[in-house]
Parts: C-alpha cells; sequence; structure tokens
C-alpha cells in the first residue's frame, strides 16, 4: 500500500460519512435544490434539503450565491463523486495489488511490484514506479491539501 493511497481512503471515507449524515433517512429526498421560499421572517431562503428539513445559517438564511453552491453539493451528488473517485482507486494500484487479484502470486517477486498499475506500461517498465508518484493519485489528493495529514510533495 502507499501512503498517498491510504490518505485518499481515509479522506473518502471520511467525506462519504458527512455527506451519509447530512441525508438524513427521515429526509423524504437526498437531494437540495435552490427553490426560493420565504422564511418566518418574511426573508427569501434559498436552499432546501428534502421536504422536511432546510439548511439555514445561525443568524438566518443562507445567501443565494452561498445556497445555490450547497444545493450543487448536496449529498446525492457528493457520494456519487465519491463512488467515481473509488473507481480511479481502483485502478490505481500497485502491480502486486492487480497481480494478487488475479491469484498469480508467483509474480510478487518482481521489482515492479509496487509501480503504479493504473498508469500504464512502456516497453516493459512502469511508467510511475511507484503509487505515491501516481498523477493521477496526486490530482485526486489537491483538494485535501488543507488537510493535516496532506504531505507537499504530493502536490501534483
Amino acid at each position: 500500500m502507499s501512503d498517498l493511497l491510504d490518505f485518499l481512503e481515509a479522506r473518502l471515507t471520511e467525506d462519504e460519512q458527512v455527506a451519509t449524515n447530512a441525508a438524513r433517512p427521515h429526509l423524504a429526498s437526498k437531494q437540495w435544490n435552490t427553490d426560493p421560499w420565504l422564511d418566518g421572517t418574511g426573508e427569501r431562503c434559498d436552499l432546501r434539503a428534502g421536504a422536511l428539513g432546510q439548511l439555514t445559517t445561525h443568524g438566518g438564511c443562507l445567501e443565494v450565491p452561498a445556497g445555490e453552491h450547497a444545493a450543487r453539493h448536496d449529498p446525492a451528488r457528493v457520494l456519487r463523486d465519491i463512488r467515481a473517485k473509488q473507481s480511479v482507486l481502483f485502478r490505481h494500484v500497485t502491480y502486486a495489488t492487480r497481480v494478487e487479484r488475479a491469484g498469480d502470486l508467483d509474480l510478487l517477486d518482481l521489482p515492479e511490484r509496487l509501480a503504479c498499475d493504473g498508469c500504464g506500461w512502456d516497453d516493459g517498465r512502469p511508467r510511475t514506479p511507484s503509487l505515491d508518484g501516481c498523477p493521477e493519485l496526486r490530482a485526486l489528493a489537491a483538494p485535501y491539501a488543507d488537510h493535516s495529514d496532506y504531505r507537499s510533495e504530493w502536490a501534483p
């Protein structure tokens, strides 16, 4: 395994938990929209979180741009995004992991066993000798650059 892959799997797991918690089962819809409505004070609100809930700030409703941004990142969309990223992680594994999946354990001793299999090969040599150098994984990690466990050497 690689530190970068472990980091990404942990962040996606955290994001998945937050999105799942936001899509509480008692909400009729897991998708949010920006259909405007008025709150109890007559102020226009622009984000609705399902039929029974609404997102508001402590002082009242979200302003239109913030509401539109939040609605575009509703739990259903975030969960789809996580699944897409997980499919990239599934493909960008070490050669040893792919060999293990295929059940061909005799190939695990090859020097290329730690190469990123998802990046491909040129003339029998791996394009990316290790997962921590995989440009796809580095790109996926970039949004988490402000996380305390992110390493600057992972920058794309």
